[in-house]
């Protein structure tokens, strides 16, 4: 998959890195996030933001 992926234009710069996904699980099981129910979190550097 990493070779279909090279060359497109991702908002964010880098190669994400699993330390990102499991960054977004912390938050997701903390109190902070406890408003937050039924929500699709795409964690891809926005790449689905592409038009």
């Amino acid at each position: 998959m990493t070779q279909k992926l090279a060359g497109l234009n991702v908002l964010v710069a880098g190669d994400g890195k699993p330390e990102d996904n499991a960054a977004l699980g912390s938050f997701l099981l903390s109190y902070d996030a406890g408003y937050i129910t039924g929500q699709v979190i795409a964690a891809d550097g926005g790449l689905t933001m592409r038009p």
